[in-house]
């Protein structure tokens, strides 16, 4: 099995965020409905392929404990950066 880090690192270093069609630049609105309505209780989320971690952000700031993970390093780093 061979790993795809290097083509998804590199879509993300040569492609502005807001090309990429799963990098919305905002929350997921499904996800936002889901907190206002309870149906996600507050505790521990694994949020897989977080891209620029908007979605985590969110949830830390919602006082989840998140683990935000993603196959690039490049969108580990957007989401470092979008999280100050």
């Amino acid at each position: 099995m061979t790993s795809k880090y290097a083509s998804w690192d590199k879509i993300y270093r040569d492609n502005p965020l807001h090309t990429l069609g799963w990098e919305l630049g905002r929350l997921r609105l499904v996800l936002v409905e889901l907190l206002k309505k309870n149906i996600i209780q507050k505790g521990k989320i694994l949020d897989i392929c977080c891209g620029a971690g908007k979605n985590s952000i969110y949830l830390a700031k919602k006082v989840f404990s998140v683990i935000a993970i993603n196959i690039s390093l490049t969108a580990i780093g957007y989401a470092k950066k979008n999280k100050k």
